[in-house]
């Protein structure tokens, strides 16, 4: 996958789950009169999406890379050639 496709993605799921953040950041801590930001369920959804827009272009992509490695190593990279995942399935026998 190509380096913009990855920040495409690593950029929607930020923004996603910054507006899910805002929601529930309302529905825990939101107030019902005279707040005029967190009185609004639209407004905090779309603080958070922002915010989450916001760590999307602060956070670099090897940064990405490198936790996506702590959690899942070897397991996550895709390849295509099924001759190396039999070649891993083997070695992963042996051992």
């Amino acid at each position: 996958m190509s380096n913009r496709k990855k920040e495409i993605i690593k950029t929607a799921i930020l923004i996603v789950v910054g507006a899910i953040c805002g929601y529930v950041y309302y529905i825990n801590w939101g107030c019902v009169d005279n707040c005029t930001i967190r009185s609004n369920v639209y407004l905090m959804t779309a603080y958070g999406a922002v915010f989450g827009l916001l760590i999307s272009l602060i956070i670099p992509m090897s940064w990405v890379e490198k936790i996506k490695g702590m959690f899942c190593g070897k397991k996550c990279e895709i390849t295509n050639n099924k001759e190396d995942l039999k070649d891993d399935e083997d070695n992963n026998k042996d051992s």
